[in-house]
């Protein structure tokens, strides 16, 4: 850990206010021994002295106040632009690459926004600000600029006003991961979503990384366990005919073999294993969660919940 961003299994005694929801949620993972992928963490103070260094609070802060109601694009887009373009911390990108050099060269990184925000107890702003898959390591430090303009997207302003949160008190941080090579990834529910059912688990599933399920290009496996047992209730096996897969530089989408398509893309003994993982991390929570899980070689890990 260097002074300027720290690493996730090193943030014991620090607060939201530093590192922001999601970053802070990891941590409590990491800490009670959940298979949590390595990464670091960009803290809010560094997002903070950015825009106080270059100019930019001063510069929004009088935006803001001369904004007008039905001018969002054009004030996010302005905002944005000059985020993009103010001059890079070297120090901070030098510290950022340090870290993440142990790594190896070939290593490639999810980098996410951790806003302060989205851990309010009057504010669910998950999902409003972008994340980066696939990320090489020497261009980190550009996708963390870029997750900090992410503050200023329109939804997230509106999001900000609807919510009545101030613009400028709270800040963000930006998580970077490894990328996972998953051979199967997906979302486990530990309540049933639809009807509620607490004695289920639901779990989706499908080959290679989770793009493809977020994106639309596979309906995925599905999987109704019990609770308890873990065993499958019910199942249902969909034609997953592409699949996302982890390729040096990036992503690919290739085709499934036809003689696996129609094949579980988790065995009954992994989904024994998720919904036991699923349901110590409810507990350690203290209630329902949906979690966001990838398997490479025979190791689970989890990668946000």
């Amino acid at each position: 850990m260097t002074d300027r961003c720290m690493r996730l299994s090193e943030l014991g005694g620090v607060d939201t206010l530093t590192v922001g929801g999601k970053a802070a949620n990891l941590h409590r993972l990491v800490s009670a021994g959940f298979p949590v992928p390595d990464g670091i963490v960009v803290p809010v103070d560094e997002y903070d002295a950015f825009m106080r260094s270059t100019g930019l609070r001063d510069a929004v802060a009088e935006l803001l106040e001369g904004a007008r109601a039905g001018q969002l694009s054009d004030l996010s887009r302005r905002i944005r632009g000059m985020i993009s373009s103010a001059a890079a911390d070297e120090g901070l990108s030098g510290a950022i690459l340090e870290e993440l050099s142990r790594a190896g060269p070939d290593a490639l990184w999810a980098v996410r926004s951790s806003a302060v925000s989205e851990d309010l107890e009057d504010a669910s702003f998950a999902g409003q600000l972008d994340s980066y898959l696939n990320v090489p390591t020497a261009d980190v430090p550009h996708m963390v600029k870029r997750c900090w303009a992410s503050y200023w997207n329109e939804r997230a302003i509106a999001y900000r006003d609807d919510s009545r949160v101030d613009h400028l008190r709270h800040g963000i941080a930006v998580v970077v991961q490894r990328m996972v090579d998953a051979r199967s990834s997906g979302i486990l529910f530990t309540v049933d979503p639809v009807r509620g059912r607490s004695d289920r688990v639901l779990i989706e599933a499908s080959w290679g990384l989770g793009e493809a399920i977020a994106s639309g290009l596979v309906t995925p496996d599905r999987f109704e366990c019990d609770r308890r047992s873990g065993e499958v209730v019910s199942r249902a096996i969909n034609d997953k005919a592409k699949q996302v897969l982890l390729r040096p530089g990036g992503s690919a989408v290739s085709e499934v073999r036809e003689e696996d398509r129609m094949v579980p893309s988790v065995s009954d003994a992994e989904l024994r294993l998720l919904v036991d993982i699923g349901a110590r991390i409810e507990k350690h929570f203290g209630g329902p969660q949906d979690i966001e899980w990838a398997i490479e070689g025979d190791r689970v890990f989890i990668l946000q919940s």
